[in-house]
């Protein structure tokens, strides 16, 4: 706000044109017959070398693992337990290979509590890690419309449903 460009104009006419066209969208929860979490990390920000290495992506699993075994005590209180293993999709094969078989290596001594607990999880069967499918590698380049609206509706974000009541 404080250096306003001509790209930011165009993203916030973007933006409005996107909020415009879904004036009547909203958050809806339906009942899902699914009994499974699934879940996607990617570490790197776009350009960022700070980002891009195996130790942040390690620490990004980690936390996705956190937050799934977190969960996973509420949804019993509500009487909906998670029955089959937490999905964890990530982008960086190196981390995969290293959740599975862990290794003692020299530069991963600092996240060596990361990559235990994780390993832990996975031996216990209470998570997989996977790679992400490659349709959802979309760090470096625009968000494909297809890829977006796949996202927004897995969230539910969609028209409300026809309604079936009568309007007097």
């Amino acid at each position: 706000m404080h250096a306003p460009m001509t790209d930011h104009i165009l993203a916030l006419k973007r933006v409005v044109r996107y909020l415009q066209g879904t004036v009547n969208y909203g958050l809806n929860l339906y009942k899902s017959s699914t009994c499974a979490l699934t879940s996607y990390t990617d570490a790197d920000w776009p350009r960022c070398p700070d980002t891009r290495n195996a130790d942040a992506e390690y620490r990004g699993v980690a936390n996705i693992v956190s937050e799934a075994c977190w969960l996973h005590n509420p949804l019993f209180k509500l009487h909906y337990p998670l029955t089959k293993a937490t999905i964890v999709c990530c982008d960086n094969v190196i981390s995969i290979y290293l959740f599975e078989n862990p290794v003692q290596h020299q530069r991963t001594e600092h996240v060596e509590l990361d990559i235990h607990f994780v390993c832990e999880k996975v031996a216990l069967g209470h998570v997989r890690v996977l790679q992400a499918p490659f349709r959802y590698h979309i760090d470096d380049i625009g968000l494909p419309l297809i890829v977006f609206i796949d996202f927004r509706d897995s969230l539910s974000v969609r028209p409300p449903p026809n309604s079936t009541e009568r309007v007097y």
